[in-house]
Order: structure tokens, then sequence, then C-alpha cells
């Protein structure tokens, strides 16, 4: 949440923005950190607010026809409808290299993941930061920890309908 600073509630009477980071670490030797970033004045956290985040990230990739990602349990953010029903659409799109796409899911109570280190580094880089004043402070934290951030403007998301039959 924006602004972070000492003394937040004496010096400023207004609502903090909450800022939503969906990270992706890709895993080898090579791989990189991908942090899609927004805040709650563009988007939400629903559900096809997160397939438009990992539609965002998928739609960047080059070279790439087969992908597995590695995902925690939560069924609001990772195990949605809209989520399943966006990389269906890429899989059938031709504009999309990626033909396959495989979903692995973590035990519950071991999600442990590449992404919680990066998570770390972008907070210890806000801690050394000291005054978090805005959301350009925030992306800017997150390029000093070595993680590559991909803005999310209001135009990026989409309204991903669940296509689910009863």
């Amino acid at each position: 949440m924006q602004p972070r600073i000492d003394e937040f509630k004496t010096c400023v009477f207004t609502h903090r923005l909450v800022a939503s980071n969906e990270t992706i670490s890709e895993l080898g030797k090579n791989g990189k950190d991908t942090a899609v970033l927004w805040h709650e004045a563009i988007s939400g956290r629903r559900g096809k607010d997160i397939a438009s985040a990992f539609h965002a990230y998928i739609g960047s990739l080059r070279d790439t026809e087969k992908l597995t990602m590695w995902l925690d349990n939560c069924l609001g953010k990772n195990k949605n409808w809209s989520l399943f029903t966006m990389m269906l659409f890429i899989i059938n799109c031709p504009r999309y290299e990626v033909k396959e796409i495989k979903l692995k899911y973590f035990e519950p109570g071991h999600t442990f993941m590449a992404s919680d280190a990066t998570h770390g580094r972008i907070e210890k880089q806000l801690r050394k930061m000291g005054k978090v004043f805005d959301f350009r402070d925030f992306v800017d934290a997150t390029k000093q920890a070595k993680c590559e951030p991909v803005e999310m403007a209001f135009t990026g998301f989409n309204d991903w309908e669940s296509d689910v039959s009863q």
C-alpha cells in the first residue's frame, strides 16, 4: 500500500493506494523474474484481473510453444475459470506461439516458490528506500530488486468470462 512513510496518520488523511503484483519467476540458469504491476485505480484482484495479468505475461513470450507454470492453491487467484478460459483462448488463437500450457499446483502447505524469494527482494528494496510515496516508487523498487516490471494499463484488462458449463 502506498504511501509507505513514517507517521503516515499524522501527516496524511487519505486512503492508501493498494498495489497489486503478480510475479512470474522463470526457472533455470537464465530464468528471469517478471512482475506484472497495477493498482486499484486501474483494476482490482478478481479472477479476470489475474487472468489479464497472466495474459500480459504470456503474450510477451517469444519462441515458446510449451509452457509449464507452477502455481499455489489460491482458489480465487490461480484456480478460477476466468484464468482457464483465458489460457484456452491463448492456445486456440493463431497469433500466440504457445500451443501447450501445463498448470501444476503445489500440495497445500508446501508452497514455497521461486517468486517468494523475488517478493522478499522487492520488500527488502522497499524497506531500503524508506519512503515510498506512490506507485512509481513501487515500480522503481521492483526494478532495483532485479525484477522486470510490466505495468498494466486500464486497457490491458479484459473481461475474461468464465466459460464453464454447469
